[in-house]
């Protein structure tokens, strides 16, 4: 242990202690717990005369509150709150856990001032923890503040908030001259009385119920997007809901190359979760489910046609939903430029409804030569005589992964002629990719 007059600089094992620290470049540090190391670092810190510690630490993560079992009693600190080890290196800084009641407001705001102050340089800001949104919301500066701090942020994410997030907070952060990227995870989003535009964000992730993303989507404004992520859940999900979705998405983003929809519901007397290798497939016993088309979630963005990455992940527990082959052939004719594409949804294959075929694959090999990665929900299988008839006729020499989902029908069964001659033609389609099809029936096979 140091003592409190002695400067490490002085210790004879400074030299080799300073070699090692050059190679750190990710710590955690517990700023509100006594019993920790942070203490260590804090007075090491103060007795070094400013000198950087760890000179090329890259990444921070601040603990709040881990278990109190094994690490002791929350220490609240008085007055200036300082934040051992961070420096003009620091360049991502992750703040996560949760801040118990006894640490007051103001020690949770001269914590983050002092975050801001330390690293002027922070290039991705990412707060995990429920209290942020309690100080914005009684010291509404914080916000105004650190954009006078992070001229150099470049991404900046909310994770995990419980509550309602008012968007106006991100209002200081809009005239950040390099920030690029937005996360926000919440139960829910208020509604912004007046729009705010962010001329320089190319990214945005959102996750929240479906009304609160669709009011944060007409509400931003976004010039130069280019890539985005929007995740419904916790609802009832329609396609409705996500049809409508789409629709903003292609009316306010129209440059868009990059978009991820994520859809989710469940319900406590949902189906049964069966494990099938790494997948889970939902099973549903006894009823019958609406049977509902892909078509109107994926027409609005059919106008997106800089589309490069889609991925369009529906987990809708409550329907049954048919895809066919003219959805798939829309999908390659829209999108030329297509680098990689997966839709995913549980498959509930059987005699209802219509699903897209093997052979839907030659729009793909035809009309998207810089695919790479395809993934697609279960396809039915065309006859031996159809795949012989059409083998060979296109050969697509980029695409590198493609798999084919599989369905549940009961006890899994060997795969059908049909499966195999499917497979076969899609080997002659896609000679160089690695493929993944499913090793029970195919619909309607």
């Amino acid at each position: 242990m140091l003592c409190s007059a002695e400067d490490p600089r002085n210790h004879a094992n400074w030299p080799r202690f300073r070699e090692y620290a050059s190679r750190v470049r990710r710590i955690t540090v517990t700023p509100f717990l006594s019993n920790n190391d942070s203490r260590l670092w804090e007075e090491t810190a103060a007795l070094s005369q400013g000198t950087t510690i760890l000179p090329y630490l890259a990444h921070v993560e601040i603990i709040w509150s881990p278990d109190p079992l094994r690490w002791g009693a929350p220490h609240v600190p008085s007055g200036h709150i300082r934040v051992p080890l961070l420096s003009s290196s620091t360049r991502q800084a992750v703040v996560c856990g949760s801040i118990p009641d006894v640490i007051d407001p103001q020690s949770t705001l001269a914590c983050l001032t002092a975050i801001h102050q330390c690293s002027p340089n922070v290039e991705i800001l990412v707060y995990e923890v429920e209290a942020i949104r309690q100080v914005l919301s009684r010291h509404t500066n914080v916000m105004t503040e650190a954009a006078g701090y992070f001229g150099n942020l470049r991404s900046f994410e909310f994770k995990r908030l419980v509550m309602e997030f008012d968007p106006i907070q991100l209002g200081p952060l809009a005239n950040l001259p390099r920030l690029e990227h937005i996360g926000l995870e919440t139960e829910a989003i208020s509604r912004s009385d007046l729009p705010f535009t962010f001329k320089t964000l190319k990214s945005l992730y959102v996750k929240s119920r479906c009304g609160s993303v669709i009011g944060l989507l007409e509400d931003i404004r976004l010039p130069v997007i280019r890539h985005l992520s929007v995740s419904l859940h916790r609802i009832w999900a329609t396609v409705h809901d996500i049809s409508v979705t789409t629709k903003i998405i292609a009316t306010r983003f129209p440059k868009l190359q990059a978009l991820f929809l994520h859809a989710s519901s469940s319900s406590p007397s949902g189906p049964v979760a069966m494990g099938v290798g790494l997948q889970f497939l939902p099973v549903t016993i006894g009823r019958e489910l609406p049977l509902v088309s892909l078509s109107p979630i994926i027409r609005p963005i059919l106008a997106l046609r800089a589309l490069r990455h889609v991925t369009l992940d529906i987990d809708l527990e409550h329907i049954t939903m048919e895809y066919t082959s003219d959805d798939l052939r829309a999908l390659a004719d829209a999108w030329p430029s297509l680098e990689d594409l997966r839709v995913e949804f549980p498959s509930r294959v059987g005699t209802r409804g219509e699903y897209a075929r093997v052979d839907s694959l030659m729009s793909f090999a035809c009309g998207c030569p810089s695919l790479r990665e395809l993934r697609l929900p279960t396809l039915t299988p065309i006859p031996p005589e159809a795949a012989r008839t059409q083998s060979a006729l296109v050969v697509h020499r980029t695409l590198e992964v493609l798999e084919v989902g599989p369905t549940w029908e009961g006890t899994p069964m060997p795969t059908s002629d049909g499966g195999r001659a499917s497979e076969g033609f899609a080997r002659e389609l896609f000679p160089f990719a690695k493929r993944a099809f499913a090793r029970w029936p195919f619909p309607h096979s």
